[in-house]
């Protein structure tokens, strides 16, 4: 009978125990809950303090207690969003979401993860999945044009913000996206449209949206409009660098290189390593017959960008302008070496050889001149300085009537470009002095004489020399 007893005791003792021990258990994994619950909110007040780092120590010191915590996963991955750490972001968004997070929440941030990333494919399927649960949803529509964007689809790009305006989305930055997709395709005329609403909706991008008028602007000619539209931009956001480059070029089409000098110097002054600054300012300097200072910033140019061949191109025409013939050539050739057949630069190691009295020498870089500006002028249609430079190219050449077609073409783009008006006075002038009768000869003299009365409320100093040759 007693050891009956003892064995029943050892039973319920044993039941006991193992009683216990569910409930011990349970005790444990609420603690640690608490615990992790305590560091998740911890690290959430950091997020708020925008102290990432210090949120993201917490986050991940909850899931070493516990893993399968939705909620810290999805607020780890946004902290190391907003760090830019966008693989690091992109693992817990999707750790987030195979624990049960809410999928919408995580669409909606981890295509911006992969689209930071180029991933576009992974960011177009998180916004097709979304746009699967809430086909009416107009900020994926956004995010999908963005995408669309990016892979240059630019007419799939204008179609999805479309699609978010006809929803009548409430977002104005819809506006200036749409403009830049209209940059894509060439559409002018559009672009300024977008950017104009942008605008009138309040954009987040201001600066970009009157930086993309001034732009469509500056395309479609009307240029006063695009330099009110740069300073506009300008004021809201003085640092943004294709300011001052779109800008100086304006004023200079406009014939105020003085002002451009000015803008092209403040941009420097704000982005002293940029070379495509330096190298419209060593233009613009040649233009004004400040040719050691044409030199310092083209040299510049070529030391801060030695794969540019513009530099180069600049400093080779400098040199011809100082008379030093040899580093012209050294230039010229350089700038070749970079870009082979490039017009402009033939046309001044044409140039070049004929001030060393190089005839044939210079003939051959005048044709050569001759083929690359055909080629480049056409592919850029709003430069004006294209048509200008295959007018000299016709003219050295003796191809004068498709010298006064590309002079027109210049002036058509720029009326108000003072040298094309010069050269293109000149060429009526020899023209007029070779015609086949008193008639046409007249006709000509009186194209030139049109040239040099435009030419004097533009620049008189070219207007009187052109007078001056044409009374001769």
């Amino acid at each position: 009978m007693k050891r009956l007893t003892v064995y029943l005791v050892m039973v319920i003792a044993m039941c006991v125990s193992l009683a216990a021990l569910p409930s011990e258990a349970d005790a444990q994994s609420r603690r640690d809950r608490r615990r992790a619950e305590q560091l998740v909110a911890q690290g959430d007040t950091q997020y708020r303090q925008r102290n990432y780092q210090a949120a993201i120590v917490n986050y991940a010191r909850a899931l070493a207690i516990v893993p399968q915590y939705p909620l810290a996963h999805f607020n780890k991955g946004s902290a190391h969003f907003n760090l830019q750490q966008y693989d690091e972001s992109i693992s817990e968004f999707t750790m987030a979401l195979d624990q049960g997070y809410d999928s919408m929440a995580i669409y909606g941030i981890r295509w911006r993860a992969n689209f930071a990333l180029k991933n576009w494919d992974a960011a177009m399927n998180d916004v097709r999945a979304a746009l699967g649960k809430d086909a009416g949803n107009d900020y994926f529509y956004i995010a999908q044009g963005q995408i669309l964007h990016g892979q240059k689809d630019y007419r799939g790009a204008i179609s999805s913000y479309q699609r978010a305006i006809d929803l009548g989305t409430k977002n104005g930055n819809v506006y200036y996206l749409k403009a830049m997709s209209h940059n894509g395709v060439g559409e002018w005329t559009d672009q300024e449209a977008m950017a104009s609403k942008a605008l009138s909706s309040a954009t987040s991008a201001a600066d970009l949206a009157w930086l993309l008028l001034g732009d469509a602007q500056q395309r479609l000619r009307k240029y006063d409009d695009a330099i009110r539209s740069y300073e506009n931009a300008k004021s809201v956001n003085p640092d943004l660098r294709e300011i001052y480059v779109n800008l100086a070029e304006t004023l200079r089409v406009q014939n105020r290189l003085r002002e451009a000098v000015l803008i092209a110097q403040e941009g420097i002054e704000k982005f002293p390593e940029d070379p495509t600054l330096h190298i419209n300012l060593g233009w613009y300097y040649s233009l004004s017959n400040r040719n050691p200072l044409a030199i310092e910033y083209s040299r510049r140019a070529t030391e801060l960008d030695p794969n540019q061949y513009l530099g180069f191109t600049n400093l080779c025409r400098a040199y011809n302008d100082t008379g030093e013939l040899q580093l012209a050539l050294q230039n010229c050739n350089r700038a070749l070496q970079l870009r082979p057949g490039d017009g402009e630069t033939h046309f001044y190691l044409g140039r070049t050889y004929g001030l060393l009295d190089q005839p044939q020498r210079s003939q051959a870089e005048y044709k050569k001149a001759v083929e690359g500006l055909e080629t480049f002028a056409p592919q850029n249609p709003n430069y004006a300085d294209g048509y200008y430079l295959l007018g000299n190219a016709y003219s050295v050449t003796g191809q004068y009537a498709k010298a006064i077609d590309a002079y027109n073409t210049a002036i058509e783009i720029a009326p108000l470009f003072a040298r094309a008006r010069f050269n293109l006075g000149l060429v009526y002038l020899r023209e007029s002095a070779t015609a086949g009768s008193d008639a046409q000869s007249n006709a000509m003299l009186e194209k030139a004489r049109e040239q040099a009365n435009s030419l004097a409320n533009i620049d008189a100093q070219l207007a009187k020399n052109l007078r001056e040759a044409i009374n001769q």
